[in-house]
């Protein structure tokens, strides 16, 4: 907190010395969480309870055709804890992560507490002349409709260059996912051409086309898919994914989707020395309409294709490059490894069937259900590291209830409580049947106070 606070002092110094030259507004939030976790681990071990704080400062500057924001974050600090005196924290651990934030940590722990430093640090400008604007620094991105490359939580260092001309938009990015040793040629690099086409006032259609190059093997590209695929790290790999979205509005019904083709290869990634050849795909469908002024009704259909033989050198995995927020639930693929053997990599060898509704009560609150059904796409065995399960493809069902309430403009107190039903593919060892034994449901409790200023 002390650390913060030096640097809302030298931010306040830059901004007063800064007002002959630009327009500064400023803005920011503080948030206060409470989470209650019960059965995470699998294990049948108590709730583990926290409380946590988030601190967030918005700079927003703007001169002629030119803004920029910055955006100071401290990040769900646990109270009764310095982010220094954490163990095993690594040092510096927010700036470590701003070039591959959209990563796991290795050992699996979430990459959403103890960090401090910069969430957003961008200028935007118009080219004169003509019309391209260009956007560079560290900001938050996400390509399509975010399934595959989501960097919204702590943003990724890049440049976007945007030409619209009528109803077509067009936009390339380069984005720097990892620098690794600055003196060498190991970069991990991604590169996307991204293209939307408004067709009408409700009706837009997308294309993009991403290239990623991890020559090392040894950036954020390298980690996750071995995450995902169990490769064997340090070898060159390049990677390509081919998205379609459409959003839009049919009817009464408001539609979302996405469209997704992966291809590459890792050189000599196999455990036999041969190069793996990458084949994944994903679909994911949403919908959602109001047959009443107070009710919304949504569903979810997705598909993430799975890797079913890990001895050839296919690798059917759909890859994802996601944030460390929930993306679809609270419980399976926020706080547990899901299909994939890891945390936030939203629909990879997941298929997930979702229908949910949202009432609004008065103004000021809302409730939302949701009801979740899992699978794998190819079967996994999820269980402890004893080993001893059948592999299956029963993930289980998820519940997820959510509460919004809003005490005033300025003020509002969210919570989302999830219950986790695991399938078979949970199961943990047991010595009296070979697919194992089931394990207790996860539940999660999370609410959040948040005070926007």
């Amino acid at each position: 907190m002390k650390k913060f606070l030096t640097i809302l002092v030298v931010l306040a110094l830059t901004v007063i010395s800064s007002l002959a030259f630009a327009e500064i507004n400023m803005s920011g939030s503080m948030d206060i969480r409470n989470l209650s976790l019960n059965n995470t681990t699998l294990d049948g071990k108590a709730a583990n309870r926290t409380t946590q704080e988030r601190l967030r400062l918005n700079i927003d500057a703007k001169s002629e055709n030119v803004k920029g924001r910055i955006t100071i974050e401290n990040d769900w600090e646990v109270w009764g804890q310095e982010i220094s005196s954490v163990p095993g924290a690594p040092a510096n651990s927010f700036e470590a992560r701003q070039g591959q934030t959209i990563v796991n940590d290795k050992n699996g722990a979430k990459a959403d507490s103890q960090t401090f430093g910069f969430r957003e640090a961008w200028m935007e400008f118009a080219l004169p002349g003509v019309p391209v604007s260009v956007k560079v620094g560290h900001q938050l991105l996400q390509i399509g409709n975010g399934w595959f490359l989501r960097s919204m939580k702590y943003g990724s260092d890049a440049w976007l260059v945007t030409n619209t001309m009528g109803d077509n938009t067009f936009a390339v990015m380069n984005l720097k996912l990892k620098e690794n040793i600055a003196a060498s040629t190991d970069d991990t690099d991604a590169y996307a051409l991204i293209d939307v086409y408004k067709l009408n006032d409700t009706n837009t259609f997308g294309a993009d086309l991403t290239y990623m190059n991890d020559p090392k093997g040894k950036g954020t590209l390298g980690e996750v898919v071995a995450k995902t695929i169990y490769m064997n790290p340090g070898t060159k790999t390049t990677f390509m994914n081919i998205g379609l979205n459409y959003n839009g509005k049919i009817g009464p019904v408001n539609l979302k989707a996405e469209v997704d083709l992966q291809n590459g290869t890792a050189t000599g990634a196999s455990s036999t020395g041969k190069d793996l050849t990458f084949a994944g795909n994903q679909i994911v469908l949403q919908a959602n309409m109001k047959p009443m002024d107070a009710l919304t009704v949504n569903a979810t259909i997705a598909n993430g294709s799975g890797d079913g033989n890990s001895t050839d050198s296919n690798v059917d995995n759909y890859v994802t490059f996601l944030d460390a927020d929930p993306h679809y639930t609270l419980v399976y693929e926020y706080f547990l490894k899901g299909a994939s053997k890891a945390k936030d990599t939203g629909f990879s060898n997941t298929q997930a069937i979702g229908v949910g509704a949202n009432y609004v009560i008065s103004p000021s609150l809302s409730m939302n259900l949701d009801i979740w059904m899992l699978s794998a796409v190819e079967k996994v065995a999820l269980g402890d590291s004893t080993g001893g399960t059948t592999k299956s493809a029963e993930l289980g069902t998820e519940v997820d209830v959510k509460i919004n309430w809003k005490l005033y403009d300025t003020l509002t107190w969210n919570w989302t409580i999830g219950k986790f039903m695991p399938g078979a593919a949970y199961n943990t060892a047991s010595t009296t049947s070979a697919a194992g034994k089931s394990v207790d449901d996860v539940d999660a409790i999370q609410g959040v106070l948040s005070y926007k200023f």
